[in-house]
């Protein structure tokens, strides 16, 4: 179809050709319909006249930008700049620094184009663009809100900012960012794909596969929302779905990084590590510089036996300018893992501390002492041991502790024997005492908004946990085990709901715990204490209040389990952890890393290797680093282990 905007202009020329503004005109409606050649041809021809020089000249500039000479395109706009401060001078230098990859130079032009004409939205909204690339996703935030001051109705730097608030963490504004872009564009796929990304981050799982099916629905060739299927199926424990989603993702991008990572992903969690290093392998060959690609290459290098290929590959990538917070974060932490296989204790205690102070959250140790306390306070014996409670959960265990104290080692033993389901570690007990807070007229805290339910309530609360935790048994299966290690908190809400139910208490040296905790760079809600070494201490120390507690308040059977006595005498232990559950002896049990299962934590990697004792003891390794929690942790080095 005919522009009629060009074809006037063009008009116009032929009438008068040696008329500048109709040269001018003519360059700008060619620039804007595409025509890059005929608008350079018009634009050479005006820039004659010195009254259209100046717009000429910028216009030759952004011809050459579009047919990627950005060093000339810089060329003419600093020419300009040399004669008069311009704000699409600037600009047109900014995309051109950009492009040529000097995004702070870029930056900073941009910021004085918008300050020389704040009324026009492209500015700023470079500016956003640009500080996205540098990762100052908080200004980038500022500067998209300020283009949609100026223009409302911009879809794109709507998208942008919630884009960059997931990038901030910033999820609950994201997701109402993304929420109004759904209402004004509900067809858009891109922003069901977004709120996926939201959803997921914020630990709504259910939700998040919804909004990537609507996406996919909208438009099946939308590769990222293929891709972040993988991730909230990973996360759902739907390792074939997983799988599934990442290969299909592959089909339609053979080369897109993050599906390729995260297949490469699902595979090591099944434990397939030689075909997941195949994958990965050219890619990173061939310079790949995907943060989460290269992490798990590294993991699997490690399976390898070729760490010092990876420290050499991780710390290139990390001594590049300019390297991302969260990319860095996940680096270090791989690297200290490389470190610490090869014995370079010192280096890799300084990559793990690195990692832990890239992020970007704090542990409130006055607000978890106030629950402690609270808990503490309520679930009372007489409270607990109700006499109108119904027997229910004699087919659950709780395995429950401090994170990396051995409760993965002690499921996949139960998981071993033919009677056990093991659900991994379930979050539906956290999910109930947030519903039930937020069920009460007033939104009452936890426990005490317990007041405003009766013996019927709980029991329905406790069927609904029970329908979650035993999807997927299997016939034969008569016993359930939740190892959420945080369960220990909800210790005394388990025995109000499962009287019947049994408890293993994993424990470990507070100092190799503390020093697994500060090593594993975990992505799950409510680890806020483990990047930093006084806040493991002090959770560490409330748990042990909380847990002394618990052993005088509850009436259900708790068995104390210790690693440390595992690995030492490991049939014995095996033997009193069935006898404990009444289980019949199995022999597959001592045999428990050879069991087909997917393991959804991070000891995923520790429990398909028979029994060893490297963890034990593994402190003394760090022992000069470890001055902050030895510290805090005081008595506790020495009352620890169980009487």
């Amino acid at each position: 179809m005919d522009n009629p905007v060009l074809s006037r202009c063009r008009q116009a020329v032929s009438e008068e050709p040696d008329n500048p503004l109709h040269q001018l005109k003519l360059a700008q409606a060619a620039l804007q319909a595409g025509q890059v050649s005929e608008a350079a041809e018009a634009a050479k021809k005006a820039e004659k006249s010195a009254m259209h020089q100046v717009p000429a000249r910028l216009i030759i500039g952004r011809t050459l930008l579009v047919s990627g000479n950005f060093a000339a395109a810089e060329k003419i706009a600093g020419e300009l700049l040399t004669q008069k401060a311009d704000a699409e001078a600037h600009n047109l230098r900014g995309e051109a620094r950009g492009n040529l990859g000097r995004t702070n130079e870029a930056v900073e032009d941009f910021r004085a184009a918008a300050s020389l004409n704040p009324g026009r939205a492209a500015y700023p909204f470079n500016l956003a663009i640009a500080l996205q690339l540098q990762g100052d996703n908080l200004a980038a935030i500022d500067s998209y809100a300020r283009v949609l001051e100026i223009d409302p109705a911009n879809q794109q730097a709507m998208n942008g900012l919630a884009v960059t608030q997931v990038n901030a963490a910033l999820y609950a504004e994201a997701s109402a960012t993304f929420q109004v872009l759904l209402e004004r564009w509900p067809d858009d796929a891109r922003s069901w794909a977004g709120m996926g990304a939201a959803l997921q981050f914020q630990g709504s799982h259910a939700q998040a596969r919804s909004c990537y099916q609507r996406a996919i629905g909208i438009d099946p060739q939308l590769v990222e929302a293929h891709s972040n299927m993988g991730t909230v199926l990973q996360s759902l424990r739907d390792i074939p779905g997983s799988e599934a989603s990442y290969r299909h993702a592959l089909k339609l991008d053979p080369r897109h990084r993050d599906a390729l990572a995260g297949l490469a992903s699902v595979l090591d969690w099944q434990g397939k590590y030689n075909e997941a290093l195949e994958l990965l392998e050219a890619a990173v060959e061939q310079g790949s510089r995907h943060p989460d690609l290269l992490v798990t290459w590294a993991g699997l290098m490690r399976r390898a036996g070729r760490q010092e290929q990876a420290i050499v590959r991780l710390q290139e990538e990390l001594g590049r300018p300019g390297v991302a917070r969260a990319a860095g974060e996940r680096m270090n932490f791989a690297l200290g893992d490389l470190y610490n296989d090869a014995k370079q204790y010192v280096e890799a205690f300084a990559a793990y501390r690195l990692g832990n102070g890239l992020k970007d959250v704090r542990f409130d140790a006055a607000g978890f002492d106030r629950m402690v306390e609270n808990v503490s306070a309520y679930f009372s014996r007489e409270r607990i041991g109700k006499p109108d409670t119904p027997p229910r959960g004699e087919n659950m265990i709780f395995i429950v502790g401090m994170p990396r104290s051995g409760s993965s080692l002690i499921e996949q033993i139960l998981a071993s024997h033919p009677k056990v389901f093991a659900a991994g570690e379930l979050s539906y007990l956290s999910d109930l005492v947030l519903s039930m807070q937020g069920q009460t007229a007033n939104k009452q805290e936890f426990p005490f908004c317990l007041e405003q339910f009766c013996t019927e309530d709980l029991s329905a609360a406790a069927d609904t946990y029970l329908a979650r935790a035993t999807a997927g048994i299997l016939d034969g299966q008569t016993l359930i085990t939740d190892k959420m290690p945080s369960n220990f908190i909800h210790l005394g809400l388990i025995n109000l709901l499962f009287p019947q139910a049994r408890v293993i208490h994993s424990q470990r040296h507070p100092l190799d715990t503390g020093l697994s905790c500060y090593f594993q760079n975990f992505s799950a809600l409510g680890m806020q204490f483990a990047y930093d070494l006084e806040d493991i201490g002090h959770y560490y120390r409330a748990y042990r209040r909380l847990m002394d507690h618990y052993r005088q308040a509850i009436s259900l059977p708790m068995l104390e389990f210790v690693y440390e006595d595992l690995v030492e005498d490991f049939e014995s232990q095996v033997r009193k952890l069935l006898e404990f559950c009444d289980l019949e002896w199995d022999p597959a049990c001592l045999e428990f890393h050879r069991i087909e299962r997917n393991v959804i934590t991070s000891s995923h990697a520790q429990v398909r290797r028979p029994i060893y004792s490297d963890s034990v003891g593994r402190h003394k390794n760090f022992l000069d680093c470890l001055q902050p929690l030895v510290d805090i942790l005081g008595d506790d080095l020495e009352t620890w282990r169980p009487s």
